[in-house]
């Protein structure tokens, strides 16, 4: 076992830090589409769900060659509405999703209950949540939502 003293230890881990951070520069050159060796990836995703299709928009995004696998076909409506807060729609308006296409329910109140009874535990409510976080927290119908994200 190698003992190093105080300056030889600040020494050992200043080295250490900036080979992390040349690292990170040269990571951040070849994820740069901009840089002249940026090599785009070739990715799979698989599931073409609300997560796959996110990941997907955003690899492309990036550009990237993306390419979503999914055994459903989306013609008709598949589980709940999506709830989504805040950052979720400033993504979503940012990607180009059109959220009010799908006529969003904003959300007024969030009610905590007991699983079992039903009894109400307790209760949120998000008066002035679109005032605080520039965007509301609302309810999108999955199935508007993966029609969009599978257009941008």
């Amino acid at each position: 076992m190698v003992q190093l003293d105080h300056a030889n230890f600040r020494s050992a881990l200043s080295s250490e830090y900036h080979t992390a951070i040349d690292k990170h520069r040269e990571f951040a050159t070849m994820s740069d589409p901009s840089s002249p060796s940026f090599k785009p990836l070739n990715v799979a995703v698989i599931g073409g769900g609300i997560g796959g299709l996110s990941a997907a928009v955003a690899l492309r995004r990036a550009a990237h060659h993306v390419t979503v696998y999914e055994r459903r076909c989306f013609d008709v409506e598949v589980g709940a509405s999506i709830s989504c807060a805040a950052n979720g729609v400033r993504w979503l308006r940012e990607w180009g999703v059109d959220c009010e296409a799908g006529r969003p329910v904003e959300l007024m109140k969030l009610m905590m209950r007991d699983w079992k009874t039903g009894a109400i535990l307790n209760e949120y409510s998000l008066e002035g949540y679109e005032q605080e976080w520039k965007y509301p927290c609302a309810l999108l119908s999955s199935l508007t939502l993966l029609k969009n994200l599978t257009m941008n």
